[in-house]
């Protein structure tokens, strides 16, 4: 699920981020990832 995002224009162009952890057997525990998500539309949650 992504929580924060960006507005590329007041009603439309939304970019969502997602922070995702390293797995626990990581040899970078540190080092987790970013996951990006573009709609054009509001993300409706159902």
């Amino acid at each position: 699920m992504f929580w924060w995002h960006v507005k590329l224009q007041p009603h439309i162009g939304r970019v969502y981020f997602l922070y995702e952890p390293a797995p626990e057997n990581s040899p970078f525990p540190e080092h987790g990832r970013i996951i990006m998500g573009l709609f054009k539309d509001h993300c409706i949650i159902a």
